[in-house]
């Protein structure tokens, strides 16, 4: 309902409850943030959707300092194709590529 609302009347989003569990569900977030610039700082910053890689790079898009809540510990960045688009949209990234990847001179 909620994101009905907001995606009918964009000016809706400053009557959402911003404390919600809501904002921990990937798709929710996601949408939220692709509605509203500002919803991003909203977003749960932990939790599982922040080691899964389509969630990550489609907030990397909407936000470049997505970058900091990714969770650095996981498969994703050992990827050659996450890291890629990870590194483009933020030189940054290759710090956290698996070692293979932070010595492939295309990455």
């Amino acid at each position: 309902f909620v994101l009905a609302m907001v995606q009918l009347h964009s000016s809706a989003f400053e009557f959402v409850v911003k404390k919600v569990s809501r904002w921990m569900e990937p798709k929710f977030a996601l949408a939220m943030a692709k509605l509203d610039g500002s919803a991003f700082e909203h977003v749960a910053k932990k939790g599982a959707m922040w080691a899964d890689a389509d969630f990550v790079l489609a907030m990397m898009k909407l936000n470049g300092s997505a970058l900091e809540f990714a969770t650095k510990k996981v498969v994703m960045w050992t990827e050659r194709n996450f890291v890629l688009a990870m590194v483009q949209l933020n030189g940054t990234a290759l710090q956290f590529a698996g070692d293979d990847l932070r010595q492939d001179k295309e990455v």
